[in-house]
C-alpha cells in the first residue's frame, strides 16, 4: 500500500507542479503528518499504563497513507476540472 500510494501521489505532485500549485499540494500533505502526531502524543498520553507503541504506530502508518491518499485524490478531481 505504501509503494502504491506513494507512486499515486507523486504523480499527482507532478500535476500540480505543473499547474502552478506546487506550494499548495506541499502544505496539503504536510497536514497528516502534523495530525499523525499530535494524535499519537495524545494516544500515548491517554493510556501511559497500557499503550501499545508498535500498535498505535502501524495504525498511524495506515491512517497517514489514507491521508495522503486523500489530499492526491482531491486534488486530482480539481486538476481534472480544469
Amino acid at each position: 500500500m505504501r509503494s502504491r500510494v506513494g507512486a499515486y501521489a507523486i504523480e499527482i505532485e507532478r500535476l500540480a507542479v505543473s499547474a502552478g500549485l506546487q506550494a499548495e499540494f506541499e502544505n496539503a500533505v504536510m497536514l497528516p503528518q502534523i495530525i499523525i502526531q499530535h494524535n499519537g502524543g495524545l494516544y500515548l498520553a491517554a493510556h501511559r499504563d497500557d499503550a501499545d507503541p508498535g500498535l498505535a504506530s502501524a495504525k498511524n502508518g495506515q491512517a497517514f497513507l489514507l491521508m495522503v491518499a486523500a489530499i492526491a485524490g482531491a486534488f486530482e478531481a480539481s486538476l481534472n476540472r480544469q
